[in-house]
């Protein structure tokens, strides 16, 4: 009898692997992703990989004995031995051990799989660097009805998994799940799916708590809460590529804002070729790469002209804290259920060390309401790093231009991308400076303007009633209304008066059989929606 392990491994130095029991020889295999072999060595419970010299990810797969060997057997308790000289009956208490070790969980029930390593790391172009990684899986009976599910990790990995498998294996995921009867809590990073409502629409990768319960209120009615508070990893966002045609890609990802340098959230991103979702991996449709905000379609989907691809997907922000929280209720019959949901997810007033803003941009965005604010992007440069970055002038109508060899009346410049004939300035190749030189092309010919866009504090909420109701066997009616607020602007009250918007959908669904043996059908459907442009 053994028990099969398969383990995940960054390997970056000599690594041991500490399994729950002793490693059956001859178990142990090894999947490299670069093809590379691997010297072994088993010394009871653990797993020593020589490091071949190269960064690489394994996985370690090995079986071993259900019985711990390193644990002692006896027929009698030895301490029960005295040198007393008086007749002690010897006797052998076949009783459950009450007196357990001072674990701090102590359950035979209870597995776990994990790696330990340490290593150094030294080069002719960087010093010496002390590497450690840990990883632990832990699932299993606490006792008491409570179940136990965990992941926990200490390794700082800079990179996420790459988006070209249908199923991604991440490094950074930790979290805690405890479960007992139709409880469960969930803390750390985990997954916030989409609730059961037409209008509310999200897939959240989340870090915070969420919890879950189901009862029965009677025999006939059962109701079903959820609840999440989190701080929100990333920003929605919804892009229609623009495609040529048999250009497979790279295609940039952009962000709400037009940022183009972005960082995706693995797994988050849907993608839609006219209205089909697409499935990501090498053999399948595409491949994105999460890092650099990128898609690049396989060919098995040619790309044309007249191809409408839509990318729905979570980035990383890093310019305010944003909370979220959102709960979910149920109560069912066997034919009628109501539905309950809210979602809130707001950016903090406070600011993070990633933003500055001064009192003049405060102020800017208390008084501007809802409209696209800027600030000033042409400034006066410090005489102490005057040497350090690219100079303008003024010409008689006021427009920048390149001044490398000037050093009186000129002018430093920050320049934002607006796109693409929605600017005066575009980049200049020619100019041959150390950095990045822009020219004046002519008002509304370029593609930059000399302008630092401000990031407001965003606010979005919305709630939703919902009733399905199942008229016999036959006929479905769905009815949901739902509320919305948008505030683009938490500095300011300005403009709110479009924040609130509101929303109704109907929908009958009557399916009837046609003939006695019921294999043709006829389905009829009638549904309407309605929203507010504010919605």
């Amino acid at each position: 009898m053994s028990n099969l392990n398969e383990i995940p491994v960054f390997i970056s130095s000599d690594t041991a692997i500490i399994a729950s029991n002793n490693i059956i020889p001859g178990s142990v295999s090894i999947e490299s992703a670069i093809q590379l072999k691997y010297p072994t060595t088993i010394q009871g419970s653990r797993l020593l990989i020589d490091y071949q010299g190269i960064e690489d990810s394994l996985l370690v797969k090995f079986r071993t004995f259900t019985i711990d060997f390193r644990s002692s057997q006896a027929v009698f308790d030895s301490l029960k031995i005295t040198r007393d000289e008086r007749v002690i009956p010897i006797e052998t208490d076949f009783r459950q051990e009450t007196i357990r070790d001072r674990l701090l969980i102590s359950s035979n029930k209870l597995e776990y799989t994990g790696s330990f390593s340490r290593g150094v790391s030294f080069g002719n172009t960087q010093d010496v660097v002390l590497n450690s990684n840990f990883n632990l899986q832990m699932r299993g009976d606490l006792g008491n009805g409570l179940f136990l599910r965990a992941a926990i990790s200490d390794e700082n990995i800079p990179i996420q998994p790459e988006g070209n498998t249908q199923v991604l294996q991440e490094f950074d995921k930790v979290f805690m799940e405890v479960k007992k009867d139709n409880t469960t809590i969930i803390a750390g990073d985990y997954e916030l799916p989409r609730p059961d409502s037409y209008f509310i629409n999200y897939y959240k990768k989340l870090k915070g708590i969420s919890a879950s319960n189901s009862h029965d209120i009677n025999k006939k009615w059962k109701v079903y809460n959820k609840g999440s508070f989190a701080i929100s990893r990333g920003k929605f966002r919804r892009q229609q590529l623009t495609v040529t045609d048999g250009n497979q890609g790279p295609y940039k990802l952009q962000g709400q804002d037009g940022e183009l340098f972005l960082q995706i959230l693995s797994g988050t991103e849907k993608v839609f070729a006219d209205g089909i979702l697409l499935k990501r991996g090498e053999t399948e449709d595409y491949i994105v790469d999460y890092n650099r905000g990128e898609i690049r379609f396989t060919p098995n989907r040619i790309i044309t002209a007249n191809l409408r691809i839509i990318v729905e997907f979570e980035y990383a922000v890093q310019s305010y804290l944003r909370s979220l929280y959102a709960t979910e209720t149920k109560i069912e019959s066997e034919n009628l259920t109501f539905g309950i949901n809210f979602y809130n997810e707001q950016d903090s007033k406070s600011l993070s060390s990633n933003i500055q803003l001064d009192s003049t941009d405060l102020a800017n965005l208390r008084s501007e309401g809802d409209n696209d604010i800027f600030r000033n992007g042409i400034f006066d440069p410090n005489p102490e790093s005057i040497n350090n970055i690219i100079l303008y002038k003024r010409d008689s109508n006021g427009n920048l231009i390149y001044s490398p060899e000037d050093s009186t009346d000129v002018f430093g410049a920050v320049f934002s991308n607006f796109g693409a004939g929605l600017g005066d300035y575009e980049i200049d190749t020619e100019a041959g400076a150390n950095g990045r030189v822009y020219k004046y092309v002519g008002a509304n010919n370029g593609s930059y303007l000399p302008k630092i866009p401000l990031v407001a504090p965003e606010k979005k909420q919305i709630a939703s009633f919902n009733v399905n109701y199942n008229i016999g066997d036959s006929t479905n009616l769905y009815l949901e209304t739902v509320i919305s607020n948008n505030d683009k602007n938490r500095f300011s009250s300005i403009g709110n008066d479009d924040n609130t918007g509101l929303g109704l959908f109907a929908k009958i669904n009557d399916v009837r059989p046609l003939n006695v043996n019921q294999d043709i059908t006829l389905e009829s459907l009638f549904s309407y929606e309605f929203t507010q442009k504010d919605f």
